[in-house]
């Protein structure tokens, strides 16, 4: 969010597991008159775009079925209700980028075992920079 393509918020190094991203940041419609953006993940529950503050979500999990539907669901859950769900899960790992409104800088949330699979901070030359 707030970046340019081909920039890396993270670098995460995983061997016989699957990773899935969804995201509201690129992919999104601006109504004309209220200026209001609308996400393209639907809410279930609504059967309307999503209003959740989580613009990003990237899971880890044993297979891609799985990594691809919960990383979509922490898209439509609050940020805490989805983490906790996700420390609830085993071998499954996420990182969430939350951004309350447009005027507020985004921040990380992120599970306790992600850290297992983070290499940023190992990479000669690259440096993560916060939001």
């Amino acid at each position: 969010p707030g970046r340019k393509l081909g920039d890396y918020f993270r670098v995460l190094s995983v061997s016989d597991v699957a990773v899935a991203t969804s995201g509201s940041y690129r992919n999104f419609w601006r109504d004309g008159t209220s200026e209001r953006l609308y996400s393209h993940i639907i809410d279930p529950r609504t059967g309307k775009p999503t209003t959740s503050a989580v613009i990003s979500a990237t899971v880890i999990a044993p297979d891609c079925a799985t990594a691809d539907g919960l990383a979509t669901a922490l898209m439509v859950m609050s940020a805490t209700e989805g983490l906790a769900m996700i420390e609830a899960l085993d071998q499954v790992e996420a990182v969430l980028v939350v951004q309350e409104s447009a005027d507020v800088t985004p921040s990380v949330l992120e599970t306790t075992g992600i850290k297992a699979y983070d290499v940023t901070a190992s990479l000669p030359g690259f440096r993560r920079s916060p939001f």
